[in-house]
């Protein structure tokens, strides 16, 4: 059941946008329930109140699913992140699609999102917070032109499909 405003956008199936009035009225139904929807909530206000605490040279955020919490990144910390993403997409083992990023505003903070795909098929935490589902893992930059800037690295290092 899908209104028109929440529709999945056809080029992605991850790609859902819940209005206002979807998450209002979920929300009542979540908090009653409990489950997944009233932990990605709780998750939400954490990142609300902690982790966009962030200091001068922070620059991105991810939920590190492994660890289950929210990690920050600064540009030296993210300049060692993207020499991994370099490898593994030269590798083919990751790639980027312009269709998941996104823009988001989280608590006044305005937010550009990346979303970095594998094989590994899984919803990420930090995608819901921002109230989008996608499969990947989800980087929320402060900056468009970091996002854009790193989009870029990573395309360009994409191995090329034949």
């Amino acid at each position: 059941m899908t209104s028109k405003a929440s529709k999945a956008s056809k080029t992605s199936p991850f790609n859902y946008r819940p209005t206002q009035a979807d998450v209002d009225k979920h929300t009542a139904r979540i908090k009653k329930e409990g489950g997944i929807h009233y932990q990605v909530q709780n998750l939400r206000e954490h990142f609300e109140k902690q982790t966009l605490k962030k200091g001068d040279d922070d620059i991105a955020f991810t939920f590190h699913q492994g660890l289950g919490q929210f990690n920050v990144y600064n540009k030296e910390e993210m300049k060692e992140q993207m020499i991994l993403w370099k490898k593994l997409a030269k590798e083919g083992k990751i790639h980027v699609s312009d269709y998941n990023n996104f823009e988001s505003e989280v608590a006044g903070t305005k937010l550009y999102s990346l979303v970095i795909s594998s094989d590994v098929e899984n919803l990420c935490p930090l995608g819901m917070c921002l109230e989008f589902m996608v499969s990947g893992h989800t980087y929320a930059y402060t900056s468009k032109q970091n996002r854009d800037t790193i989009f870029d690295f990573i395309k360009k290092n994409e191995k090329s499909k034949k």
